[in-house]
């Protein structure tokens, strides 16, 4: 079968894999750190209220609900969920790869 993991041989695939899996938990633990400093009553679960905003009075009224340290946060968040996003897609597909491995046919 033809994938886009095929580039990796089968001996390299499960360590490839907990070294992706423990990548994306050091990014994830990144992740909630920042997160938490965003964190508002307009705001309540951080960056993803506002990437989830759906109006823009709502994103901006969480914007003004920071202070212009903590936009700086928000701006350096949206740019490293750039790195995360990667990460755990690879992670996810190298597990359906391991799993699909294991039952041949």
């Amino acid at each position: 079968m033809i994938h886009p993991l095929g580039f990796l041989p089968d001996r390299a695939r499960k360590p490839a894999f907990f070294s992706l899996l423990l990548w994306t938990v050091i990014l994830f633990a990144i992740s909630q750190v920042i997160n938490a400093s965003l964190r508002s009553p307009a705001a309540p679960a951080g960056i993803v209220s506002f990437e989830l905003a759906r109006t823009i009075l709502n994103a901006h009224e969480m914007v003004a609900s920071w202070n212009a340290h903590v936009q700086l946060f928000a701006a350096f968040s949206l740019g490293f969920d750039y790195l995360f996003m990667p990460s755990y897609a690879f992670t996810i597909a190298l597990a359906c790869l391991l799993a699909a491995g294991r039952h041949l046919g």
